[in-house]
């Protein structure tokens, strides 16, 4: 886990170290996003800093789908629901990468828009061998609602489910079963 305070934002990322880390369950991250969160507002108040305010809220996931155009495991058409590498007749070029964008907007029941769920696929070069991946990243940002602790912590349960339910939906049944993905 790594923390990063700045003047205008509190950031909790995990990584996989070395020996490649089985990916904590979102219950471990989630805790420690509280306890930090809590120590953050604890110290501030006990230091005369003030309330600690939240404008916005942002989760992101970081996926790496695998190698593909030279030896490759699945193609981005494999991975991904809604493109195809047909180019039709007329285009016989090799792709050498890919980048697609979907933006999804975020609603409160009286139709208001409170954030929104960015789904972003693009080609990534994964040192050392240099092979091209498929980096598939799904961030939720927004205005939590309430804007204490209570609302932090809401949004960050809400952008968690955003996330695996974009997941889910934007990627193939043959990548679910790759990865040996049970339907929910």
């Amino acid at each position: 886990m790594l923390i990063q305070l700045q003047s205008d934002r509190l950031l909790l990322n995990w990584r996989a170290g070395p020996k490649k880390d089985i990916y904590p369950a979102f219950s471990a991250i989630s805790a420690e996003f509280r306890r930090v969160l809590e120590t953050l507002v604890e110290f501030a108040k006990a230091s005369g800093l003030g309330s600690v305010d939240t404008e916005q809220c942002e989760m992101a996931y970081i996926n790496q789908m695998g190698t593909w155009l030279h030896d490759s495991v699945m193609t981005p058409h494999e991975w991904l629901r809604g493109w195809s590498p047909d180019l039709g007749p007329d285009w016989v070029g090799e792709m050498e990468d890919f980048s697609s964008v979907a933006r999804f907007a975020l609603r409160r029941p009286d139709g208001q828009a409170y954030g929104r769920v960015t789904a972003n696929a693009t080609t990534v070069i994964m040192p050392p061998s240099l092979d091209r991946s498929l980096q598939f990243d799904i961030s939720v940002r927004g205005i939590p609602n309430p804007t204490g602790i209570d609302g932090i912590l809401e949004f960050h349960e809400m952008a968690h489910d955003q996330i695996v339910r974009c997941f889910a939906a934007m990627t193939t049944t043959s990548a679910h079963d790759y990865w040996g993905r049970r339907p929910a």
